[in-house]
């Protein structure tokens, strides 16, 4: 079957690379939002977005169940205050987690991806986003964290 004139199509929006990461993410750690990766403005007020998490490790041993969890600062939220970083116990908007490869060997690039609904609060709504260590190894310096908007319209 092929698609019509006006049928539901996805939409995707121009991929923007965050990476500013000049730090390792250690495990059971977050990363530094502000620091590690430039802030987002949803300048499309896509409902979506996809999300490509680009990293490597020095040495040691992926867990069993290896993973990093994505979540998001809301940034001027009320004209001045973001909403709150996430910490270890209160861990506050969550977007989603990539699922990382066991099989990955040490200095190979591994590459995971993810769609999320954005939590957007206002038009050009802007993100600082932060990723959280859950593979028993260390994130090293210079991961990468791209995010493209998407939505969904009439096909042309």
């Amino acid at each position: 079957m092929a698609i019509g004139t006006d049928d539901l199509i996805e939409k995707f929006g121009t991929p923007t690379d965050l990476s500013n990461t000049t730090s390792a993410v250690n495990d059971n750690s977050f990363s530094d939002g502000t620091n590690d990766l430039n802030s987002w403005t949803n300048s499309d007020d896509a409902p979506e977005a996809a999300f490509v998490l680009s990293w490597q490790y020095p040495s040691g041993t992926i867990n069993a169940n290896p993973y990093i969890n994505l979540y998001c600062v809301l940034v001027d939220i009320d004209g001045t205050n973001d909403t709150p970083t996430p910490v270890s116990d209160h861990k506050h908007i969550y977007l989603g987690t990539f699922n990382a490869d066991t099989n990955q060997t040490a200095t190979n690039d591994q590459a995971n991806a993810l769609r999320a609904v954005l939590p957007n609060m206002e038009a050009s709504q802007v993100y600082h986003f932060y990723i959280e260590n859950q593979t028993d190894v260390q994130i090293s310096a210079s991961w990468k964290l791209t995010v493209m908007p998407l939505t969904v319209g009439p096909s042309a």
